[in-house]
């Protein structure tokens, strides 16, 4: 009975919540998007290092809809196992990053961004090895890093946004590997 009613009662929060988001989306006008707002970032990239990683984004957008502001990305990578051991890698990056809100104005709820970041990126390979005197060992490696890509976010309510985030990540330490990364994005805008 107790479930019921919680049942219930989020699904009349929720119906609430939409039906205020349908209503504001109808009113046609733009969202507020001057001030600070943070982020969280759920994605994919398609090279080994960058598979299925989490972020945090946070910053501020002028009056004059540049955005400033910095991410922390971090991918848990890839294990393979072979006969005899294993093979783990993952990396993270994080920077500053800049762009420029673009705002259509047949949907002005939509906000495109392209920017770019820039900044310090880590790799770690670690390997393990079963009869094998030496066991195993670590490398990584890190340094300079970008990643020009572009964020596009749908706002629900003043305050609340989701979308999609792209980016090429470049590791121009490592003869400048780069990655394709897409990304789920929700942002909250205080």
């Amino acid at each position: 009975m107790n479930g019921t009613r919680t049942l219930f009662a989020l699904a009349a929060l929720s119906s609430m919540s939409l039906a205020a988001s349908s209503a504001w989306a109808q009113s046609n006008t733009a969202p507020d998007r001057e001030g600070v707002s943070a982020g969280v970032l759920v994605g994919y990239g398609f090279d080994g290092a960058y598979h299925f990683g989490l972020g945090a984004r946070a910053g501020y957008t002028l009056s004059q809809k540049i955005y400033i502001g910095g991410t922390f990305v971090y991918h848990f990578g890839q294990s393979q196992d072979f006969v005899g051991g294993s093979v783990s890698e993952h990396l993270l990056y994080l920077g500053p990053e800049g762009g420029y809100d673009l705002v259509i104005p047949s949907v002005p709820q939509l906000l495109i961004r392209p920017y770019l970041g820039l900044g310090y990126e880590s790799v770690s390979v670690s390997s393990t090895a079963v009869g094998i005197g030496s066991g195993g060992g670590s490398v990584s490696a890190s340094g300079f890093s970008l990643w020009p890509g572009v964020t596009g976010l749908y706002s629900f309510t003043p305050a609340i946004s989701a979308g999609l985030d792209a980016r090429v990540v470049i590791a121009a330490f490592s003869n400048g590997d780069a990655s394709f990364v897409l990304s789920l994005t929700g942002q909250y805008k205080f």
